[in-house]
């Protein structure tokens, strides 16, 4: 299988320093090339943007498709959609090292690299962390706003008291079931306002 992901190597060491654009399209063939795909079936078009400096390459990645999952409430299979833009930088150095999850360093001597792991990995972000069938969608976020105070129809009322109602109302609170020891240093602290 690995030969099959040898249309997604680029020659980039005899690059001139510009702009080049590749395009790939892919299906299950594709996710079927990673041991134990986090995407087992999908298809996508991938638009890639490739720009040459002297000491690194920018990778700008479009990639537009859809997935099959497996609705974590249900265990149907559903279509999903996706569509992303990312950007990667692989950058000329001693030796190859992955820095970051948009930074790779590799070889000075590198003549072509593999995008083949790049769309993979983009592919495997859109991946949403709760995967609902669209038919669990809407009543998903409808059940979310039910629990957002912001959302729901609840009222809110503003009253005002004068400064006398306050103090009678939270002198009841304070006086309901009131720990004795707390009752006591609370009269000591009274005691201190008066004087």
């Amino acid at each position: 299988m690995a030969d099959y992901l040898k249309k997604y190597e680029i020659p980039v060491f005899h690059l001139k320093e510009q702009v080049y654009t590749y395009n790939f399209e892919d299906d299950d063939r594709f996710f079927a090339c990673f041991e134990n795909s986090l995407v087992e079936k999908g298809r996508f078009a991938a638009q890639l943007q490739l720009r040459k400096d002297r000491n690194m390459l920018h990778l700008q990645f479009r990639i537009k498709g859809s997935m099959r999952l497996v609705c974590d409430r249900s265990l149907d299979e559903f279509e999903y959609p996706f569509e992303l833009e990312r950007f990667h930088i692989v950058q000329f150095g001693d030796t190859e090292t992955l820095e970051s999850d948009d930074l790779t360093i590799v070889p000075s001597s590198t003549t072509a690299i593999n995008v083949a792991h790049h769309i993979y990995e983009e592919i495997c972000f859109a991946v949403p962390v709760k995967k609902l069938h669209p038919r669990y969608e809407q009543e998903e976020q409808q059940q979310e706003e039910d629990d957002d105070p912001l959302h729901n129809n609840s009222r809110l009322f503003y009253t005002t008291h004068s400064a006398e109602e306050k103090h009678q109302e939270q002198q009841s609170i304070d006086d309901e079931d009131i720990d004795p020891r707390w009752a006591i240093l609370k009269k000591l602290k009274n005691n201190q306002n008066e004087n």
